[in-house]
């Protein structure tokens, strides 16, 4: 998607300079933002040396490790874009 065009009238794009594709919604009755993520990461794009390794991530993700649950997982990953002066970008 290049432009706003087809989208209903609440919602918006916008591409960031990294590329990265937006697409939000005005909700002018809500005080506070969430947002979600769709990654173009999956099965299909693995390459054969590395099959399993997309599933394995959302098996981490969601359902945790022996030494750490799914809470503990998400606060171990978001600390890392903070280390070492390294930044997301956003």
């Amino acid at each position: 998607m290049s432009e706003q065009q087809g989208l209903p009238l609440n919602y918006f794009y916008h591409q960031l300079p990294n590329g990265i594709e937006m697409i939000g919604q005005y909700m002018p009755s809500l005080s506070s933002i969430s947002f979600g993520f769709q990654l173009d990461a999956a099965v299909v794009h693995e390459p054969e040396e590395k099959l399993g390794l997309a599933h394995l991530f959302e098996y981490m993700l969601l359902q945790g490790t022996r030494q750490k649950d799914a809470r503990a997982l998400n606060e171990a990953f978001e600390s890392l874009g903070a280390r070492k002066g390294v930044s997301t970008g956003m």
